[in-house]
């Protein structure tokens, strides 16, 4: 990622906004003439979609050529818009209006990422997530930016509601992702892993649109932990990270899902003075006659507070009333 702080610097001391993508053209003496566009990674041949990128054994793999991936997306979260050869259709949303604030926080990110999270085996769907752990209030933009290159989530290695995984192994430095599915509104999940040496630290975080953002607080020297995480605002799935802050061998990982409590409602009867902090969510249940539906009216001074099916609060709000029909 040298070319993308090499920008950084370039623009710092005086490059014009035309400019700043455009690496190593003061080298060339003919019109046009550059290393690389960050801006348009085509231009140069190098590759800026990752599906598309160079496999082959040439360029060291492609350390090279396949710079542009991660260019691109540098360039996308700066000043936003679309991919240049229109691989995806995403508009992606700069991380600031202004480009040298933009570019400041994005090359703040991308520092934090390299500094204390990318390791020397780390692909491109960690860089992702490296990037989206130092995004805090520019996760939309990041997430867009490495989207419109093509580069998805990471996977994870699949993980079963309530089934331990045995026998995980790593060395030292080494991160590995898991992955939960099946979350539901207002469900949380709780993570445990265990093992006999080694230091390995947990991480989780809820991928719905607002993430991951990564929480729990890894025990010192310990490959033992629990975490949860929750309540999910969306169908959505847990990303669990465990990072071998030293090498581990034989350990065990499970992780469950909790669905939420709910408060039962009587048809017609409203249910007043209740108040949420924003974000905050609250269930209810009503009995629904067979093949009819349920109708609900909300009343309140202050906040916004909106419903779907089980009734998902997203604001303050004071009174409740719903109705089972026929």
């Amino acid at each position: 990622m040298s070319d993308i702080f090499g920008a950084a610097v370039d623009r710092q001391e005086g490059a014009s906004l035309s400019d700043t993508w455009d690496l190593g053209e003061s080298f060339f003496t003919y019109a046009g003439g550059k290393f690389r566009n960050m801006a348009d990674p085509a231009e140069q041949g190098d590759y800026d979609y990752y599906p598309d990128r160079y496999l082959g054994w040439g360029d060291g793999g492609g350390v090279h050529w396949n710079s542009g991936i991660a260019n691109l997306a540098f360039v996308l979260m700066v000043q936003g818009g679309l991919h240049p050869q229109n691989k995806t259709s995403i508009d992606v949303t700069p991380i600031d209006p202004d480009f040298d604030t933009s570019m400041d926080e994005a090359a703040r990110i991308f520092y934090m990422a390299n500094t204390a999270c990318l390791t020397p085996s780390s692909n491109f769907e960690m860089a992702r997530e490296c990037t989206l752990l130092h995004a805090g209030a520019h996760s939309t933009s990041v997430r867009e930016a490495w989207t419109a290159v093509g580069v998805g989530a990471v996977d994870g290695i699949p993980l079963e509601d309530g089934v331990t995984l045995t026998g995980q192994a790593a060395n030292t430095d080494d991160v590995t992702f898991y992955r939960l599915s099946g979350m539901e509104p207002g469900d949380t999940v709780t993570c445990s892993i265990d093992g006999g040496n080694g230091d390995a630290d947990m991480f989780i975080g809820i991928d719905d649109v607002f993430g991951p953002a990564y929480v729990c607080t890894p025990s010192s020297g310990s490959s033992t932990e629990n975490c949860s995480v929750g309540p999910a605002r969306f169908y959505s799935s847990a990303l669990i990270k465990v990072v071998a802050t030293a090498g581990y061998s034989n350990l065990d990982i499970v992780c469950s899902i909790t669905p939420p409590s709910s408060q039962s409602l009587t048809s017609g009867v409203e249910v007043s003075g209740i108040d949420l902090v924003a974000g905050e969510l609250r269930f209810f249940e009503i009995d629904i006659p067979t093949g009819g539906y349920f109708s609900c009216a909300l009343s309140g001074p202050n906040g916004d507070a909106g419903t779907y099916e089980t009734a998902l609060w997203r604001e303050k709000l004071s009174n409740l009333i719903c109705f089972s029909h026929r």
